[in-house]
């Protein structure tokens, strides 16, 4: 079974990059190279892109699933041995923090502010309830 991740979207990014973690091209790279990934664990997986127009926001479907809808409940499995930021470390708080923002830090508003590790963990989710 093929699982598609479609990432429907206008062109450019709709709100201050500012807001978000990436513009649009940002995210596009950054999901062809998660579902290479996928890929070369010998996982049939698809990257589709579709270009929207008018009111309707970015969406980004994994499986025909809404990533929102498919993260809603599931016990987030963070990237780094910190617990409040993605650095390797063991302690619970460090320097890395307190400059950067959590990595589960997400301004729902904007699509694209999407953090890595929950993309991640959204992909993981649906693979494994596709088995």
């Amino acid at each position: 079974m093929t699982i598609t991740i479609e990432y429907r979207h206008k062109d450019g990014l709709d709100q201050p990059f500012s807001l978000s973690r990436r513009d649009v091209p940002g995210l596009t790279k950054e999901l062809k190279v998660l579902v290479g990934q996928v890929r070369s664990v010998g996982i049939d997986m698809l990257f589709k892109e579709t270009r929207i127009e008018g009111d309707e926001p970015n969406t980004l479907l994994i499986g025909g699933r809404n990533v929102e809808d498919v993260l809603e409940g599931l016990d987030i499995v963070r990237e780094g041995g910190c617990s409040t930021c993605s650095a390797n470390c063991s302690e619970p708080t460090c320097e890395t923090s307190k400059e950067e923002r959590d990595e589960l830090d997400w301004n729902r508003r904007v699509l694209e502010d999407i953090p890595e590790v929950l993309l991640k963990n959204a992909i993981s989710k649906v693979i494994a309830d596709s088995r």
